[in-house]
Parts: C-alpha cells; sequence; structure tokens
C-alpha cells in the first residue's frame, strides 16, 4: 500500500514527436464589460462537480449557451478558464453581440473573472 518506483511501466502506443498546434494557443484578451452589457445569473449547482470536486468545464460552455438568442448556432468556441467556481456561488455570465464580429463572453463571481470566451455564431 506504499507508491513504488515502477521503471518498466511504458506507454502504449506512439508519441507524438509534433505539436497538436501549429502555434502556441493564445488567452483571451479581457475587455471591460460590466458597464456595458446585463447579465445572466446561474448558481453552481453540486451536480457540475466533476470526480475532483471542481466545476466541470463544459458547464461554462452550457452558460454561454444559454446566454445566446433563441435559434443561435455556435460555429466556433474559444473558451479561457480563469478561476474555479464553487457550488453555491452565482456566476455573472456578460456578453457584448456584434453581428459583425464573434461575440464576446465573460462570466464573474464577484470581482473574479472566471472564464472570457469568443463565439461565432450562425
Amino acid at each position: 500500500k506504499m507508491p513504488c518506483y515502477r521503471p518498466e511501466i511504458c506507454f502504449p502506443g506512439e508519441l507524438l514527436d509534433y505539436g497538436v498546434f501549429e502555434n502556441e494557443p493564445r488567452r483571451i484578451r479581457g475587455i471591460e464589460i460590466k458597464n456595458t452589457a446585463e447579465p445572466q445569473y446561474f448558481s453552481i449547482l453540486s451536480s457540475y462537480y466533476d470526480s475532483n470536486k471542481h466545476t466541470n468545464n463544459a458547464n461554462y460552455g452550457m452558460f454561454i449557451y444559454e446566454s445566446l438568442d433563441e435559434g443561435s448556432r455556435i460555429k466556433s468556441l474559444t473558451l479561457d478558464f480563469v478561476n474555479q467556481t464553487f457550488v453555491g456561488d452565482k456566476i455573472a455570465v456578460y456578453s457584448v453581440k456584434n453581428p459583425a464580429e464573434p461575440q464576446y463572453f465573460a462570466g464573474f463571481v464577484g470581482e473574479n473573472t472566471i472564464f472570457k470566451a469568443i463565439v461565432e455564431v450562425e
């Protein structure tokens, strides 16, 4: 029942000798959004937790989807996770909607930024 060193462990399959992305992923630049938009609020439920007792990141995508105009379809979504949320937190999701550009979303609990996202819709 004690950890032990196992040098014979190997990884099945082949390891990649190249990166998955052509370039390193870039962080989404934050913009001041709280004074320009009305937020939608979502409560963090215990059912949103994963096995590590963290909010599963897929839930932030769900909050974005619920904040879109009815009938909108997501073409692409880029999401930066900044901070963690906990059961009972109320997350405020703000968005800037401009039909000519991708939409910017940001989620906050109090003054803490939880996520930032860029969403292209059809």
